[in-house]
C-alpha cells in the first residue's frame, strides 16, 4: 500500500475519479444477480413491482468496487421480465438463451419473492436451487404473512427452515406461520403523517425501527454485515399491518432432499460443530388498530425479521431470509398505489429521506454478503486500490523511498479501520 509500489496519479493530493479514470487493477467486480417472482410480484412500477428495488438501490450502488448485473424471470408472466415461465431446472418452454439458464456460471445469487401458495416446487427444481447453494451461490428469499411464498420457497434447504412458510397448519418439523388478519398478526404499522393506525402507513416516509443483534469482534460490539454502513449501523425498514416471520432452526440434522444424504447444515471446514443460521435482526409487532382496514389492535411481541447463515464457513452459499416482501415492494418504498393521496413512501419534497438511504443500502449490503467467496475476494482487492487514492490515505501515503516504520503502521491502522467500516 506504500509508493514503494504503487506511482501517485497525477497529484498525490487529488483524489481520483474512478468514474472517469480506468486503471488496469482497477475493474468493477461484477455481481451477477437472478431475480425470481411468481404471482402478483412483477417489475415493474405498480405498486407491487419491484422498480424501485432495481432501479434506486441495485442499479445505483454507490459502491466504487461493485456493479449489480441483475436478469428478472418470472414463474408466469410478469411485467418487465427477462425471462418469463421461468423453471430452476430450464425446462421452461421456450428454453432460454445458454446465457440465461439457471447455474453457477451465469449466476452468482438469486433472490425469490414468492407470493403463490402452491404448488410447491417440483424435486428437479429443489434439486437445481440445492446444487447451485452447494456450489457457493447465494440465495436471498422472502414471503409474506400466512403461505404467500410456499410455492417456491417453502421446500428449498435452508431457506424451508429459517422462516415460517406454512398457513393455517404445518408439516412436522416446521412451523405455523402469523396470520393477517387477528391480533396475532405482526403488524409493525408506525403512525405517520395521519393521526391514528392506517393499513396506507406503510406508505409514508416514517419507516418501523428494528434492533439489530450485535456481535462480539475483539472488544467491539458490531452489527451484522447485513446491517453495518459506514461509520454506524442501520435500524430502520419499511412498515407494514402484516408480515411474515423468520427464525433460528433448531433442527441442524436434515439431509437437504430425500434421498439426498447431503447434509442440510454441515459442519465448518475443519471441523467442529455444524453451521447454524444467526438472527440478524428483531421487529416489533404493537400496532393499534388499523382504521381504515377494520383489523384489530394487535397482542404485542418482538419476532425474527432477518436470519442469515454463513454457508461459506462449510464451503456453501449464504442464505439471507427476510420477513416479508413488502420491505422491498414499490407501494412501501415510493408510495406507488396507496390508496391516500400524498403518499410518496420515503421521499420528501422529491428527496430520499436519510432512513430511505439506509434501508437501500441493506439492500445492498444483501448483494455483497451473499456473493459467493470468489466475489469476496475480489471486492476486498478492488477496494483497497479505490481507498488508496481517497481520503484519508490520500493523505497518509506519500512518495518516499525509505518510510519510517511508524508511517507504515499508521497506514496499516487505517486500512483496516476502512476496510472493516465497509465488511
Amino acid at each position: 500500500m506504500l509508493n514503494l509500489r504503487l506511482k501517485p496519479i497525477k497529484d498525490n493530493f487529488k483524489p481520483v475519479d474512478f468514474d472517469k479514470i480506468i486503471l488496469w487493477p482497477w475493474r468493477r467486480c461484477k455481481v451477477r444477480i437472478l431475480i425470481v417472482s411468481d404471482g402478483g410480484i412483477a417489475f415493474g412500477n405498480n405498486d407491487f413491482g419491484l422498480a424501485e428495488l432495481i432501479t434506486k438501490a441495485l442499479n445505483t450502488s454507490s459502491r466504487p468496487f461493485v456493479d449489480f448485473v441483475i436478469t428478472k424471470a418470472h414463474r408466469g408472466v410478469g411485467t418487465g421480465a427477462d425471462i418469463n415461465n421461468f423453471k430452476f431446472d430450464n425446462s421452461q418452454v421456450p428454453a432460454p438463451a445458454a446465457a440465461k439458464a439457471f447455474n453457477n456460471t451465469n449466476y452468482d445469487q438469486v433472490w425469490l419473492f414468492g407470493v403463490q401458495r402452491s404448488p410447491i416446487l417440483p424435486t428437479a427444481e429443489l434439486l437445481a436451487i440445492t446444487n447451485f447453494m452447494e456450489a457457493g451461490g447465494g440465495v436471498f428469499a422472502t414471503g409474506d404473512h400466512e403461505d404467500l411464498g410456499k410455492a417456491m420457497c417453502a421446500e428449498i434447504p435452508r431457506v424451508r427452515s429459517m422462516r415460517k412458510w406454512y398457513w393455517p397448519n404445518a408439516p412436522a418439523g416446521r412451523q405455523v406461520a402469523p396470520d393477517g388478519g387477528s391480533a396475532n398478526r405482526l403488524d409493525t404499522t408506525v403512525v405517520g403523517d395521519t393521526a391514528g393506525y392506517q393499513f396506507n402507513d406503510q406508505s409514508d416516509e416514517t419507516p418501523q425501527n428494528i434492533i439489530p443483534r450485535f456481535f462480539t469482534i475483539g472488544t467491539s460490539a458490531v452489527p451484522h454485515p447485513l446491517l453495518s454502513k459506514s461509520r454506524g449501523v442501520i435500524r430502520f425498514l419499511p412498515d407494514h399491518a402484516h408480515e411474515g416471520e423468520c427464525v433460528v432452526p433448531s433442527n441442524l440434522t436434515e439431509k437437504v432432499l430425500p434421498g439426498d444424504m447431503r447434509d442440510e447444515y454441515p459442519a465448518a471446514i475443519g471441523g467442529g460443530s455444524r453451521v447454524s443460521p444467526q438472527l440478524v435482526a428483531i421487529s416489533y409487532s404493537g400496532a393499534g388498530a388499523l382504521t381504515d382496514s377494520f383489523k384489530p389492535a394487535v397482542n404485542p411481541r418482538c419476532f425474527g425479521a432477518i436470519v442469515a447463515y454463513d454457508g461459506h464457513l462449510a464451503g456453501k452459499g449464504r442464505v439471507s431470509v427476510d420477513a416479508t416482501w413488502h420491505h422491498f415492494l414499490n407501494i412501501n418504498l415510493n408510495g406507488e398505489g396507496s390508496t391516500r393521496a400524498g403518499d410518496t413512501g420515503f421521499y420528501v419534497n422529491g428527496n430520499p429521506t436519510p432512513e430511505y438511504e439506509d434501508i437501500k443500502q441493506y439492500f445492498r449490503n444483501i448483494a455483497l454478503w451473499i456473493s459467493p467467496t470468489y466475489l469476496q475476494r475480489c471486492f476486498r482487492f478492488r477496494y483497497i486500490y479505490f481507498i488508496r487514492y481517497k481520503f484519508p490515505l490520500i493523505w497518509e501515503v506519500r512518495p518516499n523511498p525509505k518510510p519510517k516504520w511508524e508511517e507504515i503502521i499508521e497506514v496499516g491502522q487505517q486500512t483496516r479501520k476502512m476496510i472493516q467500516q465497509t465488511f
